[in-house]
């Protein structure tokens, strides 16, 4: 891997060098193999409140390129040059904004004070791991030693209800990674295709399930559409909610038949009050449970009787935004 020695005067930072994002390390990975020297950036400390919570990082090439974000946006250009600088010397530095700052010019409206961390990382064979876990959906934790500003892969509970929490340990932060919450869309109606859009809009991991993929309207690429069989099985976990949209209500009931007897957080389907009287009663002559039945969410959505697909899509991602924050996955 050739590495090209650049010096500040060639690095320029705008808006327009960076994305807000929540999963830095698939650009800290691309970046790195493409030979760009980087930086991870994490906050470590918050005094007061803040925006963001410890643990939230940046990605950051030597050319000035970020990702992630650390504040509600006022320090992220700030922090790129100094990791940019922090690069070039091949050393770590913590640095304080806000409250207690030696930086009197940038100020934070939220008064908090905020501990960062910025770390040159060129570990290819770490960031693969990382990025492999990730794909695999599988938890860990990353142990960063703050003075040395080395880092390793640490096991992570897979209890979803645990949360993804990261703390300061002594003179080390563990950054606690979990799967992103994955929204699996299984129909075709127009409500699941609207859903489809702004789940991949909020950054969830996106799937759907239908009977023609190839009939559907043109989805956002992060969107993975695949076709529907007979019955599954369905790529579900623990971070994991499901949303069955057909027309059709008698092709929900294969499909509730492996979802019932999975462990992903939540479950809904559309239809009217009716519909689901009719559901749970089908599904009861199937053999399941009042218990199990009791799983599916319904109505479908926050917010009752509304008739388009784009707020009845809205509906239901606000109730799964707040059943993945009763889980803390959120």
């Amino acid at each position: 891997m050739s590495i090209e020695i650049l010096d500040l005067e060639d690095v320029q930072l705008s808006s327009s060098s960076g994305t807000y994002k929540e999963n830095v390390v698939p650009d800290l990975l691309a970046w790195t193999r493409a030979g760009k020297r980087c930086a991870l950036v994490t906050l470590v400390g918050v005094d007061g409140n803040a925006p963001r919570a410890e643990g939230a990082q940046m990605a950051i090439s030597e050319r000035g390129e970020w990702s992630g974000y650390i504040s509600g946006g006022c320090l992220e250009q700030t922090i790129a040059l100094e990791a940019v600088e922090a690069i070039k010397a091949g050393k770590p530095r913590l640095l304080r904004y806000g409250k207690g700052s030696p930086y009197f010019d940038i100020r934070l409206p939220c008064g908090s004070g905020l501990d960062v961390y910025v770390q040159p990382f060129q570990d290819l064979k770490l960031l693969e791991e990382m990025g492999s876990l990730l794909e695999r959906r599988q938890p860990f934790a990353l142990r960063i030693d703050l003075g040395k500003g080395s880092g390793r892969i640490e096991p992570s509970a897979d209890a979803a209800d645990e949360g993804a929490v990261s703390w300061l340990e002594g003179d080390a932060f563990v950054r606690a990674y979990t799967p992103a919450v994955r929204c699996l869309i299984i129909g075709s109606s127009p409500i699941g295709v609207k859903l489809a859009e702004l789940a991949a809009c909020a950054g969830f991991d996106t799937d759907f399930y239908a009977p023609d993929p190839e009939a559907l309207p043109v989805l956002p690429p992060q969107v993975k559409a695949y076709a529907l069989a007979p019955r599954g099985p369905f790529a579900v976990d623990a971070w994991t909610a499901a949303i069955l949209a057909f027309h059709d209500h008698e092709q929900e009931l294969p499909v509730f038949s492996e979802l019932l007897e999975s462990n992903c957080f939540f479950i809904t389907a559309i239809g009217s009050r009716n519909a689901h009287e009719a559901r749970k009663l089908a599904l009861s002559e199937m053999g399941f449970s009042d218990a199990s039945i009791g799983r599916i969410k319904s109505p479908a959505g926050l917010v009752p009787g509304l008739k388009t697909a784009p707020m009845v899509a809205l509906s239901i991602l606000a109730q799964i935004v707040a059943a993945g924050r009763d889980r803390r996955l959120l």
